[in-house]
């Protein structure tokens, strides 16, 4: 009696903590998934790159709809684009503390409601100037110091550049493309500074590929893709 006895507790036990695992298991996907939820609601947004104007530093391996490499002079994404796609921070904190050579999604009045992936060149209150000729073509100087910018010397120098000086306001950003010869960006006079309230988040991260679709209410969505020369996720 006491044999059997013993062995129903045993199997009561192990019941008991089977359950228990089962409940902790629950509860910890729960509380991620909430976690996830907050998160993507209050910071975070998913966006894809539309375009070359950061090339090589997004979408270095582009590819249009026939499979081929879209490369630096490559112009807007379209559908059928295999493009890369990243997260931004949203979140009103975030655009409180930018410093120079972040990247931003930024609304240009220019361009109505697009949004432009863009990189901090210049901060509120900043007086900005580029050389604009020369084997120095496109080095920057801030306040009157040389600042040296995380883009490639080659493609910095490709470009065209204002001559004169420009002094940001309280509330104004410069920004520019990485693919500065082909790039609709502070630089030109249809543009010009971005303010605060113009700024829609600070990129974070890459993390992945995508293919640009669009449904049959004609609103494009991107589907999880690969291109072989992708170089993996990317933090900012």
């Amino acid at each position: 009696m006491k044999a059997s006895m013993g062995k129903e507790k045993t199997a009561r036990s192990k019941k008991t903590l089977i359950v228990d695992i089962i409940l902790l298991v629950v509860s910890i996907c729960l509380f991620v998934a909430s976690c996830f939820v907050f998160v993507t609601r209050v910071y975070l947004t998913t966006f894809h790159v539309n375009g070359q104007s950061m090339w090589p530093t997004f979408n270095e391996y582009a590819l249009d709809a026939d499979g081929n490499e879209v490369g630096q002079r490559g112009g807007k994404s379209y559908v059928g684009y295999t493009v890369e796609c990243g997260l931004y921070n949203k979140h009103k904190g975030a655009l409180k503390r930018l410093e120079r050579f972040d990247i931003v999604v930024t609304h240009y009045s220019t361009f109505g409601d697009s949004e432009m992936i863009k990189r901090i060149v210049g901060l509120p209150g900043e007086k900005i100037q580029f050389i604009s000729s020369g084997e120095n073509n496109g080095d920057l100087y801030v306040n009157g110091k040389y600042v040296e910018q995380p883009i490639r010397t080659d493609v910095l120098r490709q470009a065209s550049y204002p001559v004169e000086p420009i002094q940001l306001g309280n509330d104004e950003y410069y920004v520019c493309g990485d693919n500065r010869s082909n790039s609709t960006d502070s630089r030109s006079k249809s543009v010009g500074p971005v303010t605060r309230s113009m700024l829609v988040g600070k990129v974070v991260a890459i993390i992945g590929t995508g293919v640009i679709k669009e449904d049959e209410n004609g609103e494009r969505f991107v589907k999880y893709s690969k291109i072989q020369k992708y170089r993996k996720v990317r933090f900012f």
